[in-house]
């Protein structure tokens, strides 16, 4: 995404060096995702860690931990052709905002995502935290 984003903003410039204003528009709005894309690429920015307790989500430095026990189930979905593995939340989990919640099943269907595959595709990674569920379950 970063090279994209670099290749969008290079592409603004030459519409400006050719005299359509439009390239105005193309580079500043480009440019504007180049820190977050940056930002992904650095130490500990973005990661997925499985333990017996649960599991801890970070993305650009925001983290959240979930417990085995309020996660209901895991599927795979498309979104923009890419398989992500979502989850839902158990009927006793109150953690999260209730209202935060209901809008992300509205939007996507489910309550919880993972933002990346972390390497590993959709299907192997939902199977891996399955079997950390199951293995915390015991």
């Amino acid at each position: 995404m970063l090279m994209v984003g670099c290749v969008f903003v290079a592409a603004g410039i030459w519409m400006i060096s050719h005299g359509n204003s439009m390239g105005w528009a193309v580079a500043i709005f480009f440019a504007l995702g180049l820190p977050v894309f940056v930002t992904r690429l650095l130490p500990n920015a973005n990661y997925l860690k499985l333990d017996k307790k649960g599991f801890e989500i970070c993305s650009l430095y925001k983290t959240g931990f979930y417990n085995w026990k309020d996660v209901e189930d895991f599927t795979i979905k498309s979104v923009k052709n890419n398989r992500m593995v979502f989850f839902e939340f158990t009927e006793e989990y109150q953690e999260n905002n209730d209202t935060a919640r209901k809008v992300a099943a509205a939007v996507s269907g489910s309550e919880g995502a993972l933002p990346d595959n972390y390497g590993l595709s959709a299907k192997e990674l939902m199977d891996l935290m399955i079997s950390y569920k199951e293995e915390a379950a015991k």
